[in-house]
Formats: C-alpha cells, sequence, structure tokens
C-alpha cells in the first residue's frame, strides 16, 4: 500500500513538471529575433537564448527571468566562441544588468563584454540580492565611475563565476 501511494504520489508531481519542461524554448539570435535583448524580452524561465558569433551594440537587463544567455559555446563547449561572440555596451550604460534578484538559473555563458560604463559595474552590475552564474566570459574594456570596472557586486549578492577573465577595465576607486 505504501509502495503504490509513493509511485502515485511521484507520477502526480511528474505529471505537473513536464509540461512545463516541455515548454521550454531555444531562442536563436539573430534567426528567430534580431536582438539579445529582444530575445531576453520574449523569454520565459527555463528558456535558452542562444547567440550566434557575431558584434552586438547591446546594453542587456536580464529582467528577472531564470533563463541561460549563451553563445555557441553551449552546443560544443569550443572556447574560440567567447572571443567571436561580443556584446559591446556602446559606452552607453553597463554591458550585462543582473538588476531583478535574479537567481542561479539565470546564466551568463560564452561572450566578450566589452565597452561598458556606469557609475558601478560598467561590463556587468549585479544588484542587491542577484546571485547569476557568470561563466565562459571575458570582461574587459569597461568602465566605472566608481567601483567595479569590469563587474560590480551590491550588497547580498552572491554569484557564481567560473572560468571568466577579468581584465584591462578601468574604475575611480
Amino acid at each position: 500500500m505504501k509502495t503504490c501511494k509513493s509511485i502515485m504520489i511521484l507520477l502526480v508531481t511528474l505529471s505537473l513538471m513536464v509540461p512545463h519542461l516541455l515548454q521550454a524554448v531555444v531562442i536563436n539570435v539573430p534567426e528567430d529575433i534580431e536582438t539579445i535583448q529582444g530575445a531576453i524580452q520574449a523569454s520565459e524561465d527555463g528558456d535558452v537564448v542562444l547567440v550566434a558569433p557575431g558584434e552586438y551594440d547591446e546594453n542587456l537587463d536580464f529582467l528577472g527571468k531564470a533563463i541561460t544567455v549563451t553563445s555557441h559555446i553551449h552546443l560544443d563547449d569550443n572556447r574560440d566562441f567567447i572571443e567571436n561572440t561580443i556584446i559591446d555596451g556602446g559606452r552607453r550604460d553597463c554591458v550585462v544588468a543582473f538588476n531583478n534578484e535574479e537567481g542561479r538559473n539565470s546564466v551568463l555563458r560564452g561572450f566578450t563584454i566589452q565597452n561598458g560604463i556606469q557609475d558601478c559595474g560598467g561590463g556587468i552590475d549585479c544588484q542587491r540580492l542577484s546571485s547569476p552564474e557568470l561563466n565562459d566570459l571575458l570582461v574587459t574594456g569597461n568602465e566605472a565611475r566608481g567601483y567595479g570596472g569590469g563587474i560590480y557586486f551590491s550588497f547580498r549578492t552572491t554569484p557564481l563565476i567560473q572560468r571568466t577573465t577579468i581584465s584591462n577595465n578601468r574604475s575611480s576607486f
């Protein structure tokens, strides 16, 4: 009797999870949506924004979404995609912002992050309670008028950073 109950609970749990898993999609940039930010806006939690090699003149905001934004490194772990897939902030703002308590399921992987500028976090800005996963990145040529030329972490942020190079960035402090 206990076994039947356990099996029933497992089946009910799986039936609730499977529809969500089946709805996760891959959004290809620029094939499906022209810009990375446009793909982020169109995405839902669990989706993958897959970015083709090239240079993208954009400033990104993850908008609190639990998504993966990745270059083609996602397909075969070829680290050449890091230098061949560039997000250029155009010295307008930070390049990538995590401002809405994004968690570990918000992943940025396989890019060069360059030419961002703002008060704190010219390249990547992680604000209060944001804890994204940052993998396989080159963060270079960014500037902060305050702290964190390359990456800035506000109070109570706990990002996971792996295989990332942060170099040739500037800050005033």
